[in-house]
Order: C-alpha cells, then structure tokens, then sequence
C-alpha cells in the first residue's frame, strides 16, 4: 500500500541515520514541517506529505522528548527527509535545536502525554469510574498544547501552527 502511493526509499532509512542532536542552520531544515510529539500510527500523517503526486517533498523534523520506539520507526524507515531531535516541546531552546526560524509549518500533536502515547481509550477506561481526573488530564493535555503555541510563535510569528485540542470548550 504505502509503495503505490508515497513517495519513497526502495531501501529503509537507517535509524541512526535520522536522529540529530539540532538541526539549526541546517539546509535539511529549511521550509520544513515540525511535527511536536508523537502519535502511535504517525505514517498515517506522514503519508498525504509523501503522495507520488508531490513534485517536491518539505523535510520532517519530530521534535519529541523521548527517542522513537523501533515500532514507530519502522512506520517511517521508507520515507525520505524526515529527521528526528529528541527536546522538550514544552521548552524555547528546543524550538532553536529545530531551526523554527526557517520551518514552514508546525503541526502540535496532543496524543501525548508526559512524552509517552496516551490513547484516549486507554486513559477512559484507566479513570472511568473517576471523569473529573479524566477530565482534568483532558484540559492539561489542551494547556500544554497551548503552552507550544504561544513559545512557538514567541519564536516565529510567521510560521503557520496547526494544533490538536482535546476538548471542543477550549477552542
């Protein structure tokens, strides 16, 4: 499925051939798309990014606090230009490490919590017989996306953001 749409590598990408320390002033990260955080099934996002009907493909960078897992790497070996810098998203000198100044995109994932998958099913079921703590680890969840958006724009004004929220009320 993934070779007859996407763009990709007739070889996997070498895990260690991704993971940067930074990637300020680098020419791989130039108009690029910063994606903060993780989600289990990430290809699902990456693969509209690679459609064979690209012309041309923007470079990936996953800022994300803990390494990928072999799983979710195995998700993304096949794609070309996608780089990885493990940081802090809630941190500004992360945002320097990923070169936000020249990014063209960033996208804010808020499937993660404390830097590990958290799916919303799992956190239901864990406090389902207490909604206040679900809702609670909800509405920290939204804070700390929108805690990302304002140091991102306090570092780039320009650069468009694009964010998840859990709860419709804090839009």
């Amino acid at each position: 499925e993934l070779f007859d749409v996407c763009q990709v590598s007739p070889q996997p990408v070498l895990k260690d051939d991704i993971n940067f320390e930074d990637r300020k002033d680098s020419k791989l990260a130039e108009n690029h798309i910063i994606i903060c955080g993780m989600v289990e099934n990430l290809r699902y996002f990456v693969m509209p990014l690679r459609a064979k009907h690209l012309e041309t493909i923007q470079p990936i960078v996953i800022l994300n606090e803990d390494n990928l897992t072999l799983q979710q790497w195995q998700q993304l070996s096949y794609f070309t230009q996608i780089y990885f810098v493990r940081g802090s998203t809630l941190k500004e000198e992360s945002y320097d490490r990923v070169n936000i100044m020249r990014a063209k995109q960033v996208v804010i994932l808020s499937s993660v919590s404390d830097g590990t998958v958290e799916l919303g099913d799992e956190a239901e079921l864990r406090n389902k017989d207490d909604p206040a703590a679900f809702n609670e680890e909800e509405c920290m969840r939204d804070a700390k996306t929108v805690f990302m958006y304002n140091i991102i724009k306090k570092k780039n004004p320009y650069v468009n953001v694009v964010t998840e929220l859990i709860k419709e009320e804090n839009i």
